[in-house]
């Protein structure tokens, strides 16, 4: 079993993990699996259903706005990205609910380690269920952005591999950087 590892509670039967370690709540489908150093060769695993739904919604907003050229889009993606690069380095955040601030900004996730999570793993404190929150939110802000952005038009077009054209752009924002 890999510690900080997100399991269902069905792999966790499979494996044969004991009943008893699992908490008493049944209604539980979502476990993260971790070890304290005091006692490294146990595995406990704490319910976070309420952290993948949270991720579910976040993931799950769609990404339908009004057409306009690639340029416009591209465009609004782009200043999304920069100020929720802003937004993310600000002690204080009185204009964001959301829990941002990890102490270095989404463009030097991607410029220092790429888009490999598991490599960013260290920098959530090794808590898979914080990074994927983390990004999770990123795109969700990009997504509500780009529907604010772009409220014009006469037809409404849904964008397909929305993560894939955000992360595209963000490579030539990182590409210009350089």
């Amino acid at each position: 079993m890999i510690h900080n590892h997100i399991v269902t509670k069905e792999e966790l039967l499979k494996d044969e993990v004991l009943l008893s370690l699992l908490p008493k709540n049944e209604s539980n489908n979502y476990y993260l699996g971790y070890a304290t150093l005091d006692d490294v060769y146990t595995v406990k695993y704490l319910p976070i259903d309420q952290f993948i739904d949270y991720i579910d919604k976040l993931n799950n907003e769609d990404t339908q706005y009004y057409r306009t050229s690639p340029q416009k889009r591209d465009a609004a993606i782009f200043e999304a990205i920069w100020l929720f690069d802003e937004l993310a380095c600000v002690k204080v955040n009185p204009f964001f609910a959301a829990d941002i601030t990890f102490g270095y900004s989404a463009l030097s996730l991607y410029f220092n380690n790429g888009y490999e999570q598991e490599s960013l793993l260290s920098l959530f404190d090794n808590n898979p269920v914080r990074r994927n929150i983390f990004f999770a939110q990123f795109f969700y802000f990009v997504k509500k952005y780009l529907k604010n952005k772009i409220n014009q038009g006469s037809q409404i077009i849904t964008m397909h591999d929305f993560e894939k054209r955000t992360l595209s752009i963000l490579k030539k924002i990182l590409y210009v950087r350089i």
